[in-house]
């Protein structure tokens, strides 16, 4: 047998011939590739850029140029030239200057707007110049080359709007007509074109050459343009007038410009695919993934399922803060919402009448037994004075008129009527004193807002020990503004279990459930949340012991006594 005698090819030249061929080389052709498409996008956009920067130019350029031309149109309009030269005079040239001041100094796309009567025996020569502009060279210029070009220009035309250069200078003139179409005066607007076509000096890395409005050439400083540059005509018609003008930009390649970007990209393509399939997947991991949890969190949120809690792991710091924080904010919103609900709830108008039925009545039962022992004894006073005390009572509870709030002075009748009736009852055992401030009987207070805790005093202490029972009404002065403020004192005793209730009474609950109201606190805890529902913080309500056997109840409301009304209204409203 015959034995093949050719050596075995070298595995480092065959890796690095499989290198070569299935590495380096397809990643130089792609690169390679991806550079000559870059150069061709690069031109591409340098041509839609260059397209788009000319036409938002131009567009700048109507918009001045319409601007220059309403102002001319202007001076006609105005009629205060007119009138001017119609009344002649010397005042002529005051008159005209001034409003030419007033118009056209301000305005930065003027170097120096004329007014000249055509009246050849009465040169008048009115004229308002930018600041910083040498007038009387202008002036001398424009006697002397301007207006005699103006004057063939417009010889022969009507109010017709015309352009024209002296001196390289841009110039409108018209004339001005009176009311029979006759010329009374020339209207000579020297244009700033740096100022009329800034846009067109700015944009970049193009040239603009052979502008023209009306066929009148505008010569620019970057006339000269290039050689070897590449070009567009653009043009447009303002009010009539075409502007036209020449774009060119010098041809650019990528290549040429950037020697080393050629080898730039042979070394980037050597690193580009793994770095990229790294990145892309420390991307995907670490952002684009954290990304869609959120935004999944935040479209389940919107939904309405608010409270919602990102539970994944995050995959760096910034993103566990960044899911704390949604967690966070989540459970916020959730919360708030809850409140506002329930606040919302809490405003209605009926939580308040329910809260003013829930008054007890077990003084109605006293003073229908009363009212029955009076009647079968005999007739007398007394009975119809009670049954008077009962429908004032009747009527404060119901509360017919829908009223949430009434002044003083008629919840001093429902007291009055309350204690006239517990009076019969009691007898020479109650003690009633008074210290009303007579300025305060218009103000406004929620409807039974005393007459519930004069009866607590009384239900709880005073109809089983007797005693005395007082009510103060004054108005004061402290660090925080005015204080309106109500007392009730009594003799009684209060026990630690009879605190523990009062205390309970006296939290900020807003529920309307019949179970929380049961108990002896029924009116303070009622009052309390009427008042907590129409004042908010502005007030304050609290139970004390002064000195041992006497109890005081005192209510201070704060703020100017419309502003509870106003928040009524609005939850009447709701």
């Amino acid at each position: 047998m015959k034995r093949d005698n050719k050596s075995p090819g070298s595995l480092k030249y065959g890796l690095t011939l499989a290198t070569l061929l299935c590495w380096i080389l397809p990643i130089i052709v792609v690169t390679t590739t991806a550079a000559v498409l870059f150069d061709s996008y690069y031109r591409k956009n340098i041509e839609h850029s260059t397209q788009m920067n000319s036409e938002n130019a131009m567009r700048q350029v109507e918009l001045r140029m319409l601007s220059v031309i309403e102002d001319s149109k202007a001076v006609s309009y105005d009629g205060v030239v007119r009138e001017a030269y119609r009344n002649g005079g010397r005042l002529v040239y005051y008159y005209v200057t001034e409003y030419l001041n007033q118009k056209f100094t301000r305005s930065s796309q003027y170097r120096c707007v004329f007014i000249s009567s055509v009246n050849e025996n009465e040169s008048i020569h009115s004229f308002a110049c930018a600041p910083g502009m040498p007038k009387l060279d202008l002036l001398r210029n424009y006697t002397t080359n301007v207006l005699p070009a103006t004057k063939d220009l417009l010889k022969d035309k009507d109010t017709g709007i015309y352009f024209m250069t002296v001196d390289n200078e841009l110039y409108l003139v018209r004339n001005l007509l009176d009311k029979d179409f006759v010329p009374y005066a020339i209207l000579v607007m020297n244009l700033e074109k740096s100022e009329v076509f800034q846009s067109l000096y700015n944009i970049p890395d193009i040239f603009i050459s052979n502008l023209s409005i009306d066929g009148v050439h505008i010569p620019l400083s970057s006339d000269e343009g290039e050689t070897g540059s590449e070009g567009t005509e653009f043009g447009t018609v303002v009010d009539g007038h075409v502007i036209k003008f020449y774009v060119q930009r010098p041809r650019f390649s990528v290549w040429n410009s950037v020697p080393m970007l050629r080898w730039a990209i042979f070394l980037i393509g050597l690193l580009v695919l793994p770095l990229l399939m790294l990145v892309i997947l420390l991307f995907y991991k670490n952002i684009n993934h954290p990304m869609k949890v959120l935004i999944n969190a935040n479209a389940r949120v919107q939904s309405g399922e608010r409270g919602y809690q990102i539970k994944e792991d995050a995959p760096n710091f910034e993103f566990k803060q960044l899911y704390h924080h949604f967690n966070s904010m989540s459970t916020e919103l959730k919360n708030q919402f809850d409140q506002i609900y329930l606040e919302q709830q809490a405003l209605q108008q009926a939580k308040i009448k329910a809260l003013q039925s829930q008054i007890n009545p077990h003084f109605l039962n006293n003073t229908l037994e009363i009212i029955n022992l009076e009647a079968r004894v005999a007739e007398n006073e007394s009975v119809c004075s009670m049954i008077e005390a009962l429908s004032t009572m009747l009527d404060a509870a119901i509360g017919r008129d829908d009223r949430s709030r009434i002044q003083l002075s008629e919840e001093l009748r429902y007291v009055d009527a309350y204690l006239y009736i517990t009076k019969k009852r009691l007898g020479d055992r109650l003690t009633i004193k008074r210290d009303i401030d007579p300025d305060m009987l218009s103000f406004l207070i929620p409807r039974l807002m005393l007459q519930p805790i004069i009866e607590n005093a009384i239900e709880h202490d005073l109809s089983r020990t007797g005693g005395e029972l007082s009510l103060r009404v004054y108005r004061t002065e402290d660090n925080m503004g005015a204080a309106f403020c109500f007392e009730i004192e009594h003799d009684g005793i209060i026990t630690d279990k009879g605190w523990a209730k009062i205390q309970k009474s006296l939290e900020p609950d807003v529920s309307l459930d019949p179970e929380s109201f049961k108990g002896n606190s029924v009116g303070i805890r009622n009052v309390n949340q009427r008042l907590r529902l129409m004042y908010g913080d502005n007030y304050s309500f609290e139970i004390l012991q002064p000195v041992r056997g006497r109890i005081l109840a005192k209510i201070v409301l704060r703020g100017e006594n419309g502003q509870a009304e106003n928040k009524m209204h609005k939850i009447e409203q709701l």
